[in-house]
């Protein structure tokens, strides 16, 4: 399955692209692709703008350039949606498809009628042979979402978003996502000409960056072709570690931190009281903090619920370590340690006889990544998965919204063996 992502131009964002149709026809031509797409909230239809006329759109959009296309929306009520329209399918393929997006934004897909004619789907499209989910910006962050949109691992999954605040956050996302489905992963925003930042799209199989098959330009804009079946890969960008040490809450070899680690025995080690515990945790009293700390196997961190499921209680910090017996790839690992920290607010710590690595998320933006012994946290930003929500009682367009707990919480998503 071959895509053309479209990287527009601020200004060519929310506008016509008219223009652009033509340029894009003839890189078809040179390159035969299978899908067209665009980033989160190019098309915006104004006073025009419902249901049906974004559809009709959409097929007059892929007709225009003879292929299938997704194309992303801002509506007038403030969603952000993604159309898939396949004019051309065969029998099997998907012809419609709606997707909408959760989070960051003034209306949620949560706030759509399930009966509308054309209701929010969480299923993949199929497209010769193969199948292509649809993730619309920061819905990719958050671990319940993607248990049920990345069910049954698609081939391909595309992230449609608008210029994301830290690039090499998304890379990372898109790296251990690409893991999590055996898959490639890709994601494509508009193109940011501001402060001369040049963000192109990227895609990932099995945490490495591929190679596009083929790029080019036309006034402003960029286009990309990728082909997930060309496996070659480009060198990943090099990790970056702080080399701010804290000293809250510690984890070493030695006892003279908070927390041992002995790779011979599978229990927690700790020189403070232990006040209650779990199969693969326990909670620690320091001072007059309780830090939750969890003790894995080095594989779980591959399961994207394993933290969700965890035990916990408001107001603990949480800390996960995950044991290997030998010295693990960190271009694997550390994506996937960063993914975890940052969707369920927590620290994360993997450890093998002679390497570690750990990740938190940071108080504003982005992962904090540490490679010393002893590892010590500050607890900031470390309370759990509960903490995910924003309390906002007004339609601005921050995060997941409290008041949609218990939608996201109810969403589908396969039984799992409870392993606590």
């Amino acid at each position: 399955m071959k895509l053309l992502l479209a990287q527009l131009a601020d200004r060519q964002i929310g506008r016509p692209v008219y223009p652009l149709r033509y340029k894009m026809k003839r890189i078809i031509q040179e390159v035969p692709v299978d899908v067209v797409v665009f980033p989160e909230g190019t098309f915006a239809l104004g006073k025009e703008d419902s249901l049906t006329a974004r559809l009709a759109f959409a097929h007059s959009t892929s007709r225009a350039l003879g292929k299938p296309a997704l194309l992303p929306f801002v509506t007038s009520d403030g969603a952000s949606e993604a159309i898939y329209v396949n004019p051309f399918a065969s029998p099997g393929e998907t012809k419609e498809r709606l997707y909408v997006k959760h989070t960051y934004t003034s209306f949620s897909a949560f706030d759509y009628e399930r009966n509308d004619w054309l209701a929010p789907s969480y299923e993949p499209i199929t497209l010769g042979g193969e199948t292509l989910q649809v993730v619309i910006g920061q819905d990719a962050e958050y671990p319940l979402l993607m248990e049920r949109m990345l069910e049954g691992c698609p081939d391909v999954t595309v992230n449609v978003m608008t210029k994301p605040a830290s690039l090499l956050n998304v890379q990372r996302l898109a790296a251990a996502r690409s893991l999590e489905t055996e898959g490639t992963f890709l994601f494509v925003q508009p193109l940011r000409t501001q402060q001369n930042k040049r963000h192109r799209p990227y895609a990932y199989f099995d945490a490495l960056p591929m190679h596009p098959l083929y790029t080019d330009t036309y006034d402003g804009a960029e286009f990309f072709v990728f082909d997930p079946s060309n496996r070659s890969f480009e060198t990943p960008d090099r990790l970056v570690y702080s080399n701010v040490k804290q000293t809250a809450f510690t984890i070493g070899v030695t006892e003279r931190e908070d927390v041992t680690v002995r790779f011979d025995e599978e229990t927690i080690v700790t020189k403070h009281p232990i006040i209650e515990t779990f199969d693969h945790s326990a909670r620690i009293m320091k001072d007059d903090v309780i830090v939750h700390v969890h003790l894995h196997d080095i594989s779980r961190l591959y399961d994207r619920l394993h933290i969700w499921d965890a035990p916990r209680h408001e107001g603990d910090a949480h800390i996960f370590i995950y044991v290997a017996d030998e010295p693990f790839d960190e271009t694997r690992i550390v994506p996937l340690l960063q993914l975890r920290a940052r969707e369920n607010n927590v620290a994360c710590l993997a450890v093998s006889p002679t390497m570690w690595r750990g990740a938190k998320r940071g108080t504003v933006l982005g992962t904090q990544l540490f490679d010393f012994i002893p590892v010590g946290f500050n607890l900031e930003s470390m309370e759990g998965p509960d903490t995910i929500y924003y309390f906002a009682e007004d339609d601005s367009p921050v995060g997941l919204k409290s008041f949609y707990d218990e939608d996201y919480e109810a969403l589908p998503f396969p039984k799992r063996e409870d392993y606590m």
